[in-house]
């Protein structure tokens, strides 16, 4: 059942509860005292007490600055106001110049915040929640096997925990209009899912998933700027992934699925490994802007021809693997590389030329990097 928490209102008058932080007791600013990881120097406002620090959990009502950022609740962006997930009312608090009585998100009629993990098992769950609230401070699971679209949903903005449509439901269209945030991970299991758009959505904290989806052959994701952690994508009949506003992803991208021919992501500059493995049909690539990765994987690709879309790659601090690409000719965009890591296999490219391979493998032993394997030794992992 869901229970009625406080409404907040985003209104013009209202005053942030500033918090005065609590003197530190250490005997000098470097010391960390209380054993939390910080000292005064790095935040910590109390170094007497391991429950506050710049990274601890901080909910408003309590009058206790558990983060260290001057006020009862998180306030990321530093315009003196708690965020919604936190329980406070800025309506953005990634945005400076977006706060109560400030902004275009700052409604006066917006909903309030459900505090605690939710698991939707029915249609008229997604209705009763949104005639109430339209942020959850908690999990959010759609489980149902009786729900067929996410429409009751069109008012929730943000998930502070993790968000999944899970398998056994029959959503074939996951859309939701206005969510723009999810805290930790996101994931669409459906077996019957055909698209996916999510056209507000600009942060995801966790890893985003879209697996398991072999009908998927949509995905509108315009507005995403950061993955925190993982891009997993393993959708059968999904031929193009666009995604104009990423700038970065924290751990890697893996990206598995047959029918794709297209993966843009012009403004990505940053992430961990980028797995680009049996997509047999891709042959365009798009990242014009990537600047920095750990891994590079190109496996069984057996259309693409060079890898000129990743023309700004200047640093591969991992491993560069490039294996078993039928028609791959040309890897020069490579060329650019100053930065290598621990090793380099180009083996099994029958149409890639030997001068190439050599010369790419001359720049990586100039700048850092520690083998050259070869291809008998891939043979024999």
């Amino acid at each position: 059942m869901l229970m009625l928490s406080t409404l907040w209102a985003c209104t013009p008058t209202s005053t942030p509860p500033m918090i005065a932080p609590t003197p530190t007791t250490s005997t000098t600013p470097t010391d960390d005292v209380d054993g939390d990881g910080f000292t005064p120097d790095e935040g910590d406002c109390d170094d007497a007490d391991p429950n506050l620090s710049p990274t601890a959990t901080d909910i408003v009502g309590d009058d206790i600055d558990q983060n260290c950022d001057g006020i009862d609740g998180t306030d990321v962006d530093a315009d003196g106001y708690a965020s919604l997930a936190s329980g406070g009312d800025d309506c953005d608090d990634h945005d400076p110049e977006v706060y109560p009585g400030q902004g275009p998100d700052c409604l006066d009629d917006r909903l309030g915040t459900y505090f605690g993990d939710l698991t939707f098992l029915s249609e008229d769950m997604m209705d009763a929640f949104c005639s109430t609230y339209d942020v959850v401070f908690g999990d959010a699971r759609i489980a149902g096997s009786g729900i067929t679209s996410l429409e009751g949903l069109a008012c929730l903005r943000r998930v502070a925990g993790s968000m999944k449509l899970q398998n056994g439901t029959r959503v074939t269209d996951a859309v939701l209009p206005n969510l723009e945030e999810v805290g930790s991970h996101l994931e669409f299991d459906g077996t019957a899912l055909a698209s996916v758009e999510l056209p507000a959505l600009e942060h995801v904290g966790g890893g985003l998933w879209i697996t398991l989806n072999a009908p998927v052959q949509s995905m509108d994701l315009p507005a995403l700027e950061t993955i925190e952690l993982q891009l997993v994508i393993s959708a059968g009949r999904l031929d193009t992934v666009d995604l104009p506003a990423l700038r970065s992803i924290g751990l890697r991208v893996q990206i598995s699925a047959e029918e794709l021919t297209t993966l843009s992501a012009p403004a990505l500059e940053t992430t961990g490994d980028l797995q680009l493995s049996y997509t047999p049909a891709l042959d365009t690539l798009d990242l014009a802007s990537l600047q920095e990765v750990d891994d590079l994987i190109v496996y069984r690709n057996d259309v693409l021809v060079d890898l000129d879309g990743i023309p700004a790659l200047q640093t591969i601090s991992g491993a560069l693997v490039i294996s078993s690409n039928d028609s791959l000719t040309d890897v020069t965009a490579l060329y650019g590389v100053t930065s290598f890591g621990w090793i380099l296999d180009i083996c099994f490219n029958p149409k890639l030329p030997t001068k190439q391979i050599d010369t790419l493998t001359s720049i990586g032993l100039a700048n850092g990097l520690g083998k050259a394997s070869s291809c008998e030794e891939i043979i024999d992992k």
